[in-house]
């Protein structure tokens, strides 16, 4: 199975800095791939508040432009949810005040919250905002754009792990945006060979 950790904490992650590091299994022949998603929504700074409006075309140039590519719908659930397949990225009850959803918050803003900024608003791993703020695109496994977490004008409870919408690949809303990620692919099965 996948599993999430620091970059740092565990031996032999190649994930670059602001990246969290999910691994899938491997065997003889197809070797280890170690998948880096971004701790961050794009671009991926905290403190930032993060690039919305974007469509699905968008998306995918944004991450492409940094070298990476938009992650796919299994890495962000495994991401947000954890080995446990949480609810919310912080457990399975919903907690108004964790994560950034307008209904929740009284704003006359509307747009995202900085990222990181919701300090409780974090995966078992330590990703940032997975519930909330921006819905974020990923790609299916038929290689479409799908909308995963809810962003900051769902309702009250709905922006979960689950939470999955599919929008015709051209729109683009202010609560639209993306996290990127990457692949390592070892030739060996052991990172260190």
């Amino acid at each position: 199975g996948l599993r999430i950790a620091i970059r740092g904490t565990e031996e032999g992650s190649q994930c670059m800095n602001g990246f969290w590091s999910t691994r899938s299994g491997s065997d003889e022949t197809k070797g280890r791939r170690e998948v880096c998603v971004s701790q961050m929504e794009f671009p991926g700074e905290t403190g930032t508040i993060p690039i919305g409006n974007l469509n699905w075309e968008d998306a995918q140039q944004q991450c492409l432009n940094q070298g990476l590519r938009v992650c796919t719908e299994d890495e962000w659930a495994r991401a947000c949810g954890g080995t446990q397949g949480l609810r919310w990225p912080y457990g399975d009850v919903y907690e108004p005040e964790r994560c950034f959803v307008l209904s929740d918050h009284t704003s006359e803003e509307l747009s995202a919250r900085p990222s990181g900024s919701m300090t409780e608003c974090t995966s078992p791993d330590g990703v940032f905002d997975m519930s909330g703020n921006l819905w974020e695109w990923t790609q299916s496994a038929d290689g479409e754009g799908v909308l995963r977490g809810g962003g900051w004008n769902f309702s009250a409870g709905m922006n979960q792990c689950r939470a999955r919408a599919v929008p015709v690949p051209s729109t683009r809303q202010a609560q639209f945006g993306v996290r990127c990620c990457t692949c390592i692919l070892y030739t060996s099965p052991n990172p260190r060979d």
